[in-house]
């Protein structure tokens, strides 16, 4: 009789527990810290396609810059952005990213200071704008490993929201290439 009364008080927290850390992947009663992400299929094709054009870019007039497109070409070919089959994303693959786009950052603004003036003026926007595109990308990153109140399907679009940000960084990237190769 005893137990029957523990059992039935005791179950439903259990299930509950369970339940909220499965809703909750990244809260600290959760047992399975990461979050599965699917990505669009027509979406991760058109990205790839671009991310070839990108990878196409050999010639550079200084070695800065090459330095920095390089860096930003192997961020852009990362699994998770170029996968487009189920993936599991952890806090730690985060961080890893979090920590390339920060050394991103610090290149762009080195070159930024260092070439600005070896730089026209369209070359410069979109210098600019990659760098302002680099610290959005590592805030958007750093608030999906940071949140622990988010649940699933929060932190799932939230991923895609930033895959999709990834998307319009390759753009900026090819762009600021194209004005920078067409410098005289």
């Amino acid at each position: 009789m005893v137990k029957s009364i523990i059992v039935r008080a005791v179950v439903p927290f259990i299930v509950l527990f369970f339940l909220l850390g499965y809703m909750y992947p990244f809260s600290s009663i959760s047992v399975a810290k990461s979050i599965a992400y699917e990505p669009d299929q027509v979406f991760v094709k058109e990205y790839v396609h671009s991310l070839k054009d990108l990878d196409k870019i050999r010639t550079f007039k200084d070695e800065d810059t090459r330095l920095a497109v390089n860096m930003m070409i192997k961020e852009l070919h990362t699994k998770w952005l170029t996968n487009d089959s189920s993936l599991n994303m952890d806090r730690s693959e985060l961080n890893a990213q979090i920590i390339q786009l920060t050394h991103i950052y610090d290149q762009l603004l080195k070159l930024r200071t260092k070439h600005a003036q070896h730089y026209d003026e369209n070359t410069n926007a979109f210098l600019f704008l990659l760098i302002e595109d680099t610290d959005e990308l590592k805030k958007q990153l750093m608030d999906i490993r940071d949140t622990a109140f988010s649940s699933r399907s929060d932190l799932q679009r939230a991923v895609g929201n930033a895959h999709m940000g990834f998307a319009q960084y390759l753009n900026r990237t090819i762009s600021f290439y194209e004005c920078y190769d067409a410098m005289k």
